[in-house]
């Protein structure tokens, strides 16, 4: 029963992360996108989310170009 607690809690905490980097990504969309009128809500919500995305991920790969990356840091 112990096991399966832990693994319960561990993918409690993986899915906090992904909604947390979701929503860190949708922050860097929304502050880089002020103002898309022409777009309704849900495309301006998925374009908002991919060009953060895309930030996030550009920052990882400069971070790892750096040789600072590691496993403390990519968590």
């Amino acid at each position: 029963m112990p096991a399966q607690s832990t693994a319960l809690f561990a993918a409690f905490v993986d899915l906090a992360i992904a909604i947390g980097l979701t929503g860190l990504a949708g922050g860097f969309g929304h502050w880089m996108l002020k103002n898309l009128q022409p777009l309704s809500p849900q495309e301006q919500a998925a374009l908002q989310l991919a060009l953060g995305l895309g930030v996030l991920s550009l920052v990882v790969l400069l971070i790892g170009a750096m040789g600072i990356l590691s496993s403390v840091v990519a968590w």
